[in-house]
C-alpha cells in the first residue's frame, strides 16, 4: 500500500491489522492525524515506511 495522496482515504485500523498480518508493507507519506502520534503501533511496526508529507515530490 503506497498513499502518497490524503491521510483520510485510508482506514489506519484496517491497515495496521493488515500490516501486522504481514500481508502488507505500507509506505506512508501522508496519514490521518498528520503527523501520527508517537505511540502509533504503525511507528514500530518492520513492514510500515511513514515518511514526512513530501516524499511526493
Amino acid at each position: 500500500m503506497i498513499n502518497t495522496a490524503r491521510g483520510s482515504l485510508l482506514d489506519h485500523d484496517a491497515l495496521l491489522a493488515e500490516v501486522k498480518s504481514g500481508r502488507l508493507y505500507a509506505v506512508l507519506d501522508v496519514t490521518d492525524p498528520e503527523p501520527l502520534p508517537e505511540d502509533h503501533p504503525l511507528w514500530a511496526a518492520p513492514n510500515a515506511l511513514i515518511t514526512p508529507h513530501l516524499a511526493g515530490s
